[in-house]
């Protein structure tokens, strides 16, 4: 206890240094901030700035005290809580949500400075000594939800789940859904590489990958990625060595425990630099792993809203735009939104000049939509979430203003982006993507690590919500759109595509005269990635 407080204490007075010191920098830097500590205590323990080009956020919670110090180019934007935004102030009247199209690209923005995982590496290392599991997995909810929280510029008062509730959560699932599911976290230290798996009954899965430390995982991920996503190599298999040899240190030292549970369904919670790979093309030699598995992609447990809904009479906004000013043309667009309003509820459809934030926000209010679907591009880029967008007809909106729609009132269960790319190896950018669906506000996002050619991404769409009617839960529908893919159920013939349900007529740009082609190429399928709650 004694060593408790100690550590308590030289981290307060660690962290009231730093923020007096950039906060003196950035006084000195900016002659205009004449209030640069607008408040420096309540009886939650918080202080905060909102004016001057400085901003200082420090967070009491609990046990653990916490400091944001964010030197940004313009106001902070305020804290926020996981269920709630910041109301706009009245400096804000007049400002618009949306940055303008410029055809200069605007410099990248630096992400805000977080508190560092102090003790979380020594910590876990001692826990792992001690066997001590369900410490290992609170340490690294702490550490996820810390580092998704502080890169939003969020409050880190986020209640963490410790391995038991988890496990309830699993078995609750179980019993509603009829799929078993796991949760695997990755931990990857300069020596060797952890797993660890909470499954719906028993103690959690330990395994230890010894000699493969963070820069050989790293490094061999992002040559897998990068081999994935190259449309030049679609005619070969070029992908496979890293792709096996990863599922040798990722999944194959769980395979046995998981199987002997009969688990179907698999929730991963990787570590930094690993949250941009494309898992469902993990392969064991014979098969990939969505061939096995139901896959998806969480921040952490305690970020993500795990409450399990039947979507399959939700209704569909459908919005999107062929054309852009300032990007490339997205021709089977129309199509798409065609096609996917036509499942679950119905919906309505929204193309081009009708694609705009204002039209998006009005039809999010009426309250009668379950399902969102916007067929644009996305970008997940380098550094601070403000430099990531979503485009609209005439505009793009970063993910600050994302969170600012609060697309959780009312409720949306499922939020598709079906035109994003994300730099690859990038910790910023993979943040943005993985922590997508808890910026959105919503239960779950379906979004692409890469641009997917026109037809395959048109495939992938119109299979994925035909499964929506009838998967028991979300990462299962997408799954069963990615075999159908995988196994040359769904091909181009001519100029058109081919499906188990018909045939789908393709825009004559789309078509372009190329012939038959398949799409069981990973780079095809393997991009689309359920974020968030899979159920």
């Amino acid at each position: 206890m004694a060593f408790r407080v100690l550590v308590r204490v030289w981290f307060l007075t660690f962290i009231g240094l730093v923020g007096v010191v950039a906060a003196i920098t950035a006084a000195q830097n900016n002659s205009s901030a004449t209030a640069l500590l607008k408040k420096m205590e309540t009886p939650e323990g918080y202080c905060d700035n909102h004016e001057g080009q400085g901003a200082i956020f420090c967070r009491h919670s609990g046990d653990r005290i916490y400091a944001q110090i964010l030197i940004t180019p313009g106001p902070y934007p305020g804290p926020s809580s996981p269920g709630s935004s910041p109301e706009p102030s009245s400096s804000d009247a007049g400002k618009s949500l949306l940055n303008p199209i410029s055809p200069v690209p605007p410099p990248l923005v630096q992400p805000p400075v977080g508190a560092p995982p102090v003790l979380f590496l020594p910590t876990i290392t001692s826990s792992l000594a001690n066997n001590n599991f369900s410490q290992v997995i609170s340490l690294l909810e702490q550490k996820n939800t810390q580092s998704f929280l502080a890169y939003f510029g969020r409050p880190l008062d986020v209640p963490e789940l410790f391995s038991k509730k988890i496990q309830a959560i699993l078995q609750e699932q179980a019993l509603q859904t009829g799929k078993k599911p796991a949760v695997i976290y990755v931990l990857s230290r300069p020596n060797q590489t952890d797993l660890l798996a909470i499954t719906p009954q028993g103690d959690p899965l330990y395994r230890a990958v010894g000699g493969v430390g963070q820069d050989r995982l790293l490094k061999t991920a992002e040559t897998f990625t990068n081999l994935v996503r190259d449309p030049r190599l679609v005619n070969t298999r070029a992908y496979l060595p890293a792709a096996q040899q990863l599922y040798q240190w990722l999944i194959a030292p769980l395979r046995a425990g998981l199987e002997a549970q009969q688990i179907d369904t698999l929730v991963f919670i990787p570590d930094n630099g690993l949250r941009g790979i494309p898992l469902a093309a993990l392969h064991d030699g014979q098969n990939f792993l969505v061939e096995r598995f139901s896959v998806g992609l969480v921040p952490s447990m305690s970020l993500t809203d795990t409450r399990y809904v039947n979507i399959k009479e939700a209704r569909i906004l459908a919005m999107g735009a062929s054309d852009f000013p300032d990007q490339s043309p997205l021709p089977a667009v129309p199509v798409e939104l065609q096609q996917v309003a036509q499942d679950l509820g119905g919906g309505a459809v929204f193309l081009n000049e009708a694609f705009t934030l204002a039209n998006f926000k009005k039809q999010h209010r009426q309250g009668t939509y379950g399902v969102i679907h916007l067929a644009t591009h996305g970008e997940f880029r380098p550094g601070a979430p403000q430099n990531s967008y979503i485009a609209f007809r005439d505009s793009r909106l970063n993910l600050i203003q994302l969170r600012n729609l609060r697309l959780y009132r009312p409720p949306i269960e499922l939020l598709t982006l079906s035109a994003c790319r994300t730099a690859v190896g990038d910790l910023d950018a993979e943040l943005g993507f993985a922590g997508l669906a808890v910026q959105a506000g919503v239960k779950s996002a379906v979004a692409s690590l890469w641009y997917v050619s026109d037809e395959g991404t048109l495939a992938l769409m119109t299979r994925f919500y035909k499964h929506l009617n009838t998967a028991p839960i979300k990462a299962e529908a997408l799954r069963q759109a990615q075999l159908e893919m995988l196994r040359g159920e769904v091909t181009v013939k001519g100029n058109q595509l081919q499906t188990p349900q018909g045939e789908i007529p393709l825009p004559p740009e789309v078509a372009q005269g190329r012939g038959d082609r398949p799409l069981s190429h990973p780079y095809y399928w393997a991009a689309f990635t359920m974020i968030g709650n899979p159920w």
